[in-house]
């Protein structure tokens, strides 16, 4: 069965886990195109499936296509102004996303529409999902969408979102927190899949330090505000106020680099905290190897964009890592408190240092929570599992 999947930008480093579950797809029989918004990739695209950028010359087009477009979809137009009408307020960048999903979907309306695809798939419910309600349109083929952290939590989502929560022929999703907001967004309830994303499988298991004199910890994530690094590094400051010995490193580039890197140094610990940028897989998994506690620290901003379930922290927890998180929705289904990980109260630093003190003074205690997160992630984050569920799904999405 051929797929045709909608993204932003690919490959891109920061979502590895989407090139997994186009993999895991494949294993289960599914043939995936990728669509991207970019007309060029970022970096080197992998082979194992075909990616369909934009060519300048479909782009120049883009008038002609419209137009070509018009004609075949009777009632289209209308059908397209009365929902706009309807939101004719919405914010610039529910703007920006719409406008990138219809272009995506006139640049390759051709393509789809004679590409042998069964079903239109979305990564991602914003503009991508437009992208696939649009294509779905013009062509006659059944689409399905996802939605999972910032595409339908950052200021609600889009302006479209429930119309296309409720016209997707399902909604895929990561979290049990996410199936109740989905759900009083629009999605019917038995419309809605719960399949967790994935690890193709479990690394191999390192010994990890029995006894420590300092700490080394290790936060995975952009340098964006819903990441929270601040409370990370305010915590340190806490923890050297209470003689407790450690080294952070932060892994990822943002915006917040050099924000970050004040309020460290004004704090005197430029010796303690480490800003390594933005790194590739095989350096994160080093990273991973030599930690002793993984830290995710997000908070939900004013604008309601949030993290669901990072994929950072099953991948930390599948080496046998100590993790320590927020008691928010979604991060709070793999870590199970005193169990498989600590949880701190969202936003309170305090509350991540005494978690943090406490692994650094109970060795015993800290090598227990990280076999425990290891056998989590081997029972709940497998891709072959989860990527079946999904592909299942799929299968019955395009069904007559």
């Amino acid at each position: 069965m051929k797929v045709a999947y909608f993204v932003e930008w690919f490959p891109k480093l920061s979502e590895t886990f989407i090139q997994r579950e186009i993999e895991g797809l494949l294993a289960h029989g599914i043939e995936v195109e990728v669509f991207p918004y970019a007309a060029m990739p970022r970096r080197e695209v992998p082979p194992a499936f075909p990616v369909h950028y934009a060519r300048k010359l479909e782009v120049s087009g883009l008038p002609l296509a419209a137009l070509r477009e018009l004609r075949r979809c009777r009632g289209g137009p209308g059908e397209a102004l009365r929902l706009v009408a309807g939101h004719a307020s919405m914010r610039p960048e529910s703007w920006y996303m719409t406008l990138m999903g219809v272009l995506t979907a006139l640049v390759h309306a051709e393509r789809i529409r004679g590409g042998g695809y069964r079903l239109l798939h979305a990564a991602w419910a914003h503009g991508p999902a437009t992208a696939a309600a649009v294509s779905s349109r013009l062509a006659g083929i059944p689409f399905s969408i996802a939605g999972h952290a910032r595409d339908i939590y950052r200021h609600g989502g889009d302006a479209f979102l429930s119309e296309k929560l409720g016209a997707a022929r399902f909604v895929h999703t990561t979290t049990r927190a996410n199936v109740a907001y989905l759900q009083s967004r629009g999605a019917r309830a038995d419309a809605i899949v719960l399949a967790r994303r994935g690890l193709p499988g479990l690394p191999e298991r390192v010994g990890r330090r029995v006894e420590v004199d300092r700490l080394r910890l290790l936060s995975v994530g952009r340098l964006v505000p819903k990441k929270g690094h601040h409370l990370q590094v305010e915590a340190c400051r806490m923890l050297r106020e209470r003689g407790v010995p450690f080294h952070l490193r932060i892994v990822g580039g943002g915006r917040l680099r050099r924000q970050i890197a004040g309020q460290r140094n004004r704090a005197g610990l430029g010796a303690q905290i480490e800003l390594c940028g933005a790194l590739g897989q095989a350096e994160v998994q080093e990273m991973y190897r030599w930690a002793d506690v993984a830290i995710h620290s997000g908070v939900i901003e004013e604008n309601g964009d949030r993290d669901g379930l990072p994929n950072v922290v099953p991948e930390a927890m599948s080496h046998a890592l100590a993790v320590v998180v927020p008691r928010t929705p979604g991060v709070a289904e793999a870590v199970e408190h005193d169990r498989s990980g600590l949880l701190f109260e969202p936003g309170n630093p305090e509350s991540l240092a005494d978690a943090l003190a406490r692994f650094a003074s109970d060795d015993a205690l800290r090598l227990r929570r990280g076999g425990e997160a290891r056998a989590w992630v081997k029972e709940h984050f497998m891709l072959a599992r989860n990527a079946a569920r999904l592909a299942g799904a799929m299968r019955r999405a395009a069904s007559p």
